[in-house]
Protein backbone atom coordinates (compact mmCIF):
# COMPACT_ATOMS: atom_id res chain seq x y z
CA UNK A 1 0.00 0.00 0.00
CA UNK A 2 1.22 3.25 -0.73
CA UNK A 3 2.83 5.52 2.56
CA UNK A 4 0.49 8.56 1.85
CA UNK A 5 -3.08 6.44 1.67
CA UNK A 6 -2.02 5.23 4.90
CA UNK A 7 -1.40 8.84 6.27
CA UNK A 8 -3.81 10.05 4.68
CA UNK A 9 -6.50 7.26 6.67
CA UNK A 10 -4.90 7.89 10.05
CA UNK A 11 -5.65 12.07 9.60
CA UNK A 12 -9.52 11.15 7.92
CA UNK A 13 -9.58 8.65 11.23
CA UNK A 14 -8.67 11.05 13.76
CA UNK A 15 -10.51 13.74 12.61
CA UNK A 16 -14.07 11.37 12.60
CA UNK A 17 -13.20 10.57 15.98
CA UNK A 18 -12.56 13.97 16.82
CA UNK A 19 -15.74 14.99 15.42
CA UNK A 20 -17.68 12.06 17.05
CA UNK A 21 -16.42 12.91 20.78
CA UNK A 22 -17.69 16.90 20.06
CA UNK A 23 -20.90 15.45 19.26
CA UNK A 24 -21.08 13.01 22.75
CA UNK A 25 -19.49 16.09 24.91
CA UNK A 26 -21.27 19.55 23.19
CA UNK A 27 -23.32 18.52 20.40
CA UNK A 28 -24.66 22.28 20.06
CA UNK A 29 -20.68 23.31 18.73
CA UNK A 30 -21.90 21.45 15.99
CA UNK A 31 -24.69 23.78 14.94
CA UNK A 32 -23.62 26.79 12.71
CA UNK A 33 -24.11 30.22 14.20
CA UNK A 34 -27.03 31.78 13.89
CA UNK A 35 -28.96 28.66 13.47
CA UNK A 36 -30.92 27.16 15.92
CA UNK A 37 -30.86 23.36 17.06
CA UNK A 38 -34.55 21.22 15.67
CA UNK A 39 -37.14 21.82 18.32
CA UNK A 40 -38.29 18.57 20.26
CA UNK A 41 -40.08 15.84 19.44
CA UNK A 42 -44.08 16.69 20.42
CA UNK A 43 -45.01 14.28 23.44
CA UNK A 44 -47.38 11.38 23.08
CA UNK A 45 -45.58 10.37 19.47
CA UNK A 46 -47.61 13.06 17.75
CA UNK A 47 -46.39 13.96 14.29
CA UNK A 48 -43.59 16.51 13.83
CA UNK A 49 -44.42 19.76 12.22
CA UNK A 50 -44.17 19.83 8.67
CA UNK A 51 -40.80 21.32 7.47
CA UNK A 52 -39.18 19.77 10.59
CA UNK A 53 -36.62 16.28 10.74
Amino acid sequence: MLWWLDVLTTLISAATVGFAVVGLLAPARLVPPGTSPAPAAPAGGAPLPVGTR
